[in-house]
């Protein structure tokens, strides 16, 4: 069962790039922090939160060209377990760098003057070139977003739905411990729905990776997932898209992610 969840996930990681939740139990998120941030400042945290995530588990920031060798308020139940299986270690390292992505694809939103959120969400479309064994296939994406930053309390939060191609869903969380002075990721927790699968993972603040994936809809983790998608759909259904197209935003987000992706599967 480990295996075929492994390679589901593969599957579903080259098409939507997976992200999920940090922390230890899921909370309604606070307020953005004591004062309005600037989408400049917003853009440079998420990339910094980004960065540092790729570090805990071991890649280099893969946006600085280097010279020499290039690497191409529902309660969730916390029923994920500690795990030194290379394979988990692996799913864990790539559903990681999938969370990192999406952070850094939200910075690279707020650099764009036509991004803006509605009551903190925001909706909008894009397309990107995937490659599949040399051959480029395009894709094109819905995104709904619900980034926030708590600076005072050092956590980030995000909901993300993404459709690819009109049928392709996944349903992301994400809920980071990250010190916003020292710039260091402290622990994460992600979890999500993607392609038929539950899947909750993460690593604590004490290195320890932690893991835990079903694909039986009458789950705990499952049960307590689909509620708060449900949640989520009905809270953001009156949120109008934004009429301007991030296909470059989401081109750059697709290329990091899979040159980590090739770094880590080595």
């Amino acid at each position: 069962m480990k295996k075929k969840i492994l390679s589901l996930l593969l599957a579903v990681c080259m098409i939507l790039p997976c992200v999920f939740a940090l922390n230890a139990c899921t909370q309604t998120p606070p307020p953005e922090g004591p004062g309005p941030l600037t989408n400049s400042e917003k853009s440079v945290i998420y990339k910094e939160v980004a960065v540092s995530a790729w570090a805990e588990i071991g890649v280099d920031d893969p946006t600085v060209e280097t010279s020499g060798n290039e690497l191409m308020s529902v309660s969730i139940p916390d029923k994920k377990q500690e795990t030194t299986d290379p394979s988990d270690l692996m799913l864990i390292k790539m559903n990681s760098n999938n969370m990192a992505s999406v952070l850094y694809f939200i910075g690279l939103l707020y650099e764009n003057s036509n991004f803006a959120l509605t009551n903190g969400v925001v909706k909008f479309d894009g397309s990107a070139e995937i490659s599949f064994g040399g051959t480029p296939v395009e894709y094109n994406y819905t995104f709904t977003l619900k980034p926030q930053l708590d600076i005072e309390n050092n956590k980030v939060y995000l909901e993300a739905h993404t459709v690819a191609n009109g049928t392709e869903e996944q349903y992301i969380v994400v809920d980071a411990n990250y010190n916003f002075e020292s710039k260091t990721m402290i622990s994460f927790r992600t979890y999500t729905i993607s392609g038929g699968m539950y899947c909750d993972l993460g690593i604590t603040e004490d290195n320890k990776y932690k893991i835990y994936g079903t694909m039986d809809t009458t789950d705990t983790l499952a049960v307590a997932i689909d509620a708060e998608f449900n949640s989520f759909k009905t809270a953001v259904q009156n949120v109008s898209k934004l009429n301007t197209l991030f296909s470059e935003e989401i081109q750059e987000y697709m290329t990091i992610n899979s040159k980590v992706m090739t770094e880590l599967m080595g």
